[in-house]
């Protein structure tokens, strides 16, 4: 049986967001942050996409050394339904079986359509996880330098 309950949110979005719960964890471990070097396994294709999800999730400084076996997962399985998506473009989503005479027997969806769903979740929970979305962004409030209260006291009464 899996865990109850909604899963946590990572710390560094709650420090994003503004929670005084981002603080809450003292002790929760903290991977140095910096792109992770790409896996050399990954196909060209999915060097692509890593080069370009690095160079976003960096630019927001969501990155870490830690998230290399994550995001080259995100990479390949991004790959995986394009090349899905591509085909069910080129040959529909369903074929018909005929039998010996020609008469159709019954209307199958063609594999792809299944590899095509399962990669469509995988890549959603992925982009959930690493705050990719329009709502796991909306969740998430950055206040510009100039507006980040200077001391305690400023903080916790909201003068700045």
């Amino acid at each position: 049986m899996g865990r109850r309950g909604p899963a946590p949110t990572p710390t560094a979005i709650l420090k994003l967001r503004g929670s005084w719960r981002g603080n809450v964890n003292r002790r929760e471990p903290k991977p140095a942050t910096g792109a992770p070097p790409c896996p050399m396994w990954l196909s060209p294709a999915a060097k692509e996409v890593w080069d370009q999800m690095i160079d976003q999730m960096a630019s927001l400084n969501m990155v870490t050394q830690v998230d290399e076996k994550a995001l080259a997962r995100y990479c390949d399985a991004f790959i995986r339904w394009k090349a899905a998506a591509a085909f069910l473009d080129k040959n529909g989503e369903v074929y018909t079986l005929k039998d010996a005479a020609g008469k159709v027997k019954c209307v199958m969806p063609f594999p792809q359509m299944s590899t095509y769903k399962g990669m469509a979740v995988l890549l959603l929970k992925l982009e959930q996880e690493f705050g990719l979305t329009p709502a796991s962004r909306s969740r998430i409030q950055v206040s510009p330098e100039s507006e980040k209260p200077s001391d305690n006291k400023a903080r916790f009464f909201g003068a700045g």
